[in-house]
Order: structure tokens, then C-alpha cells, then sequence
């Protein structure tokens, strides 16, 4: 297996040849984009010409979130593909990416993976991807105006077209299954050749054109189209902070890049000016041996639990605690046994938090209700389910202890049945869960908050032992593996891949390092 490599740049040509000679040297072809609006001479576009391996695509205009970036990335693809036909894979990356391993690992990852097409690719009916923004409607509206250069008019045109009846917006093509995922992708010959000979790609572009970033739309829903075996994760490591905003990478990054799993084989992106980073990863510095302390966690020092400030019943809104209390969010269905294990600790009671239709009217006051008349330090169990008003009382109480697991709710429904009902219940709590760790990080929070991925919860279950009071060894660790292949089919079905067990995408958590920023 032999992969190629499109390089799309805007700016920072000398680092981006710099990359391109690397990947270059080791046998890798690479069509490199120059956008037109980057200022280089025909003298410096022949120098590039004429490194072994590369070729320049045809150069255009491609502004951010624009159909040219599309239309580079299928330009360099066809001009790798014609020129080489021993490649079976094409990766999309851009000219401030850094390649974390050499060129010949990926191709024997490829070899490892035949026929397998790597695009983060999140059906948009089923999951949530977009941090904050257009999702769904940016395949339904009209977009006449730049979002960066005409914001105040992209804003307006937005709310008018949301204010009208629904036959005023687009109509999605016949048989399209809209997608979005990161714009870095590794697809395979056969999947872009499908693409590229589609006879209906005139009509799709036509519609892609219009749709706002089109270059997180089209390959993500193309490739659900013609792909036939389609791994809904991304071989570059490019995250994303909570705003949505991609990271940068600086030179203090590098102990932290070295620990990245073996399943990335990019970054993006990094600083022009990142000296080391740069030397390092094109082969200039030898490659420090990674340290056992990277990555490590940090434990939270415990915030001091104040006197109760509120009445047994309180008015809506209030939060709804008299005595302190532990709230625990997810931990419940990812260790079975806990109520008896907190029982025989002398931890407890334990209170499982029903909402049923009166509950939900004023959640603080059902907990209110639940927390009365329990001596010693009480325990709320709260599901996927539970309304997110209810964690926003909670986050609101000073009293409150919250211990929240992200994803403990997938132990029990990965052991169910009917992957189709799996995977609308997966979406559907998704989705609810999203809702009620928006309220617990909320900037008003006065509870003291500890909070583990499902990957850190299974990695360190002693951690929330020590939080729920509990001896070491307490918590018996469940089968990860039936979780992993659970969580990697939904991923691969297009669902929201931010959960992971040992592997990651576009929406992969940060090392605690980097999340640090």
C-alpha cells in the first residue's frame, strides 16, 4: 500500500516546502495548492516544480470556507492518482501540518487497513458535531455573503432566512445522507475514483457550492455515498478547543505531541514560527524518548464545603441542597454494585433521581424533596435522561459535590440488541447528555466539579473512589472491550465520534496538557 499526499497552502510557503521536501525525500508524491492569492514568483513556483516527487496543482483563489478548497483538494487528488497509478491512498493536509512519524509507517498502516477510507464523517440527523454554529441549516439556507469578510450581512441574512416558511429553503438532493467531519481525510483510490467519475458530480457540486463550508460537507457526505468501508475518524491529529477554534501548536508542545497515538500520522496545525518543533519532526533534531510524566493528570485540589444557604423547598431556580450531598453523573451504569459498595462503605443513601412529568415543572424542587429527611452525606444518581435543568440546580449549589463520567451511560446499551435501535438510543443520549454537561460547565457553577472521559474513568476507576470517599480497589473495572467495538461501530455508522476508548478523532479530547491551554 502507497499513500500520496495534497497539500493545500495559503501562507507560510518556506515551512510548507519544507514539509514537502521531507515527505518528498521519502518516497512519498505530493500535489502541492499554492493559493493564488499567495504572493510567490515564477521563479520560486518552478523551484518547487522541480523537487522529485511533487507536483503543483492548478492554482485558484480558495478563501476560507469557500468551494475552491474543495475544488484544490479534487484537483490535486486527480493529479496524483493520473500520475501515479501504484497509489492506493490520497491523505489531505494543509502547509501547516507536521508529520508525527515517517512517511513508510503510514504505508504500513494503509496495508494493515485495505480498501479503508479514513474521513471523520457525523450524520447530522442522528448526532451533534458542530461546536457552536450553522449544523443542518447550513445545508438548507442560502449564504450570499463571506462569513469573516461580511459578517454583520452573513448575520442578518441568516435570521431574515430563518424567519420564513420552510419551502423558502433549499431542497437537499435525492439520496443525500448530509455529513460533516473534519476537512483532513485519507480516502482510498477507489472511493475518490468513484467520486471524481460520479455522474452526477456536476449536479453535487452545483449544490455544494451553496452549502456554507462546503469542505467539511462534501467528501464526508460523498464518501458515505460511494465509500464501502468507511472509518469515521481523521489520520491528522487536529483538535479543536471549546470555542471550536482549531490549536495551535508551539515549540512548549513538544513533549506533549510525542505521546499522540500511533494511529496519527499528521498534526495540524502547527506555528510558522516553531523552530523546534519543526526541526525536530523533519529529522534536523533527534527525537527525545517520551517520558512516562507526559500526559499524567492532575488532581483537582477539593474545594471547601460552605454552610447551607438555602430552605428545604426552594423557589424555582433556587439550587436545592440543605446539607452537603454527592451528585453523580454517569458513574452509576459504568460501575454496577456502586449503591451496595457506598452502602457498605457507610457512604450514603443512595437516591435515584426519577423525573417523572410534575418532577421536571421544578427539578430543584423534586431534589429538594428527594434530600430532605437523609442523615449523613446524601448520593444523587442522575442519568443520560435526567432534565439538564436539574444538573444546572445542582452546578448552582455550593453544597454539591458532582461526580461526572462522560459516556457511563454506553456499558449498558452497548451489551443490547438491534444495532439500528442502538443507534438511534446512542444519538438520543448523546445528545442528552451534551445538554446536561453544558449546564454543569456552566461560568455560574459554585459546586465543586471532577470530571473523567469514559477513557479516563476506565484508565484510573481509583480516582473516583477517592472522590466518592472510597478505599483504593474499590470500583471493579468493566470489560472495556465490548464498549470499544460498541462505540467504534457508532462512530463508523456517523455518529458523534468525541467519545473514544484508545482511539480518537477530529473531536478527540486533548491530553491534559494541551487541554490546559
Amino acid at each position: 500500500m502507497t499513500a500520496g499526499c495534497v497539500m493545500l497552502c495559503h501562507g507560510g510557503l518556506d515551512r510548507a516546502e519544507q514539509v514537502a521536501r521531507h515527505i518528498c525525500a521519502q518516497g512519498t508524491p505530493l500535489a502541492l495548492h499554492v493559493d493564488s492569492g499567495t504572493p510567490v514568483s515564477r521563479r520560486r513556483l518552478a523551484e518547487l516544480a522541480a523537487i522529485p516527487g511533487l507536483v503543483l496543482a492548478g492554482r485558484r483563489r480558495s478563501r476560507w470556507g469557500g468551494w475552491e478548497l474543495v475544488e484544490a483538494s479534487l484537483g490535486g487528488a486527480l493529479a496524483l492518482l493520473s500520475r501515479h497509478p501504484q497509489l492506493t491512498h490520497v491523505c489531505l493536509i494543509s502547509g501547516s501540518c507536521l508529520p508525527l512519524r515517517p512517511m513508510a509507517e503510514l504505508d504500513r498502516f494503509l496495508a494493515e487497513h485495505p480498501g479503508r477510507d479514513f474521513i471523520e464523517s457525523v450524520r447530522i440527523r442522528q448526532a451533534d458535531w458542530v461546536v457552536s454554529g450553522l449544523q443542518e441549516e447550513r445545508f438548507r439556507l442560502r449564504f450570499p455573503f463571506r462569513f469573516r469578510e461580511q459578517r454583520r450581512l452573513f448575520d442578518l441574512a441568516t435570521r431574515v432566512q430563518r424567519m420564513l416558511p420552510e419551502q423558502w429553503q433549499r431542497a437537499l438532493p435525492a439520496g443525500l445522507d448530509p455529513c460533516l467531519g473534519s476537512q483532513w481525510w485519507c480516502l482510498s483510490r477507489r472511493t475518490l475514483e468513484a467520486i471524481l467519475s460520479d455522474p452526477g458530480l456536476t449536479r453535487s457540486a452545483r449544490y455544494f457550492r451553496r452549502v456554507w463550508i462546503p469542505d467539511e460537507a462534501f467528501f464526508q457526505s460523498m464518501a458515505r455515498r460511494h465509500g464501502r468501508d468507511v472509518v469515521s475518524r481523521t489520520l491528522t491529529f487536529a483538535p479543536f478547543d471549546r470555542t471550536g477554534r482549531p490549536v495551535t501548536f508551539y515549540d512548549d508542545h513538544a513533549a506533549e505531541l510525542r505521546g499522540i497515538g500511533p494511529d496519527y500520522f499528521f498534526v495540524r496545525k502547527v506555528w510558522e514560527g516553531a523552530d523546534r518543533l519543526y526541526a525536530e519532526r523533519l529529522g534536523k533534531l533527534p527525537a527525545p524518548v517520551p517520558s512516562r510524566r507526559d500526559g499524567a493528570r492532575r488532581i483537582a485540589a477539593r474545594a471547601a464545603v460552605p454552610q447551607p444557604l438555602t430552605p428545604a423547598i426552594p423557589r424555582r431556580g433556587e439550587p436545592p441542597g440543605t446539607v452537603p450531598y454527592l451528585a453523580l453523573f454517569g458513574a452509576g451504569p459504568l460501575f454496577p454494585g456502586l449503591p451496595r459498595i457506598l452502602r457498605d462503605a457507610g457512604r450514603g443513601p443512595w437516591i435515584d433521581t426519577a423525573f417523572g412529568p410534575a418532577a421536571r415543572l421544578n427539578p430543584a424542587a423534586h431534589l429538594a424533596n428527594l434530600l430532605r429527611d437523609h442523615r449523613g452525606m446524601p448520593v444523587l444518581s442522575f442519568g443520560a435522561d435526567s432534565p439538564p435543568e436539574a444538573a444546572w440546580s445542582v452546578a448552582l449549589d455550593p453544597l454539591a459535590r458532582i461526580i461526572a463520567v462522560e459516556g457511563g451511560w454506553v456499558l449498558p446499551l452497548a451489551g443490547g440488541a438491534g444495532a439500528e435501535a442502538q443507534g438511534e438510543e446512542f444519538a438520543r443520549l448523546r445528545r442528552a447528555e451534551g445538554r446536561i454537561f453544558a449546564a454543569l460547565d456552566g461560568g455560574d457553577r459554585r459546586a465543586a466539579l471532577r470530571r473523567w472521559t469514559l477513557e479516563e474513568a476506565l484508565a484510573a476507576p481509583d480516582e473516583i473512589a477517592e472522590a466518592l470517599g472510597l478505599p483504593p480497589d474499590s470500583l471493579a473495572v468493566p470489560q472495556a472491550a465490548q464498549m470499544a467495538e460498541f462505540l467504534e461501530r457508532m462512530r463508523d455508522d456517523g455518529l458523534n465520534p468525541s467519545l473514544s476508548l484508545g482511539r480518537g478523532g477530529a473531536g478527540a479530547r486533548l491530553p491534559r496538557g494541551l487541554a490546559a491551554r
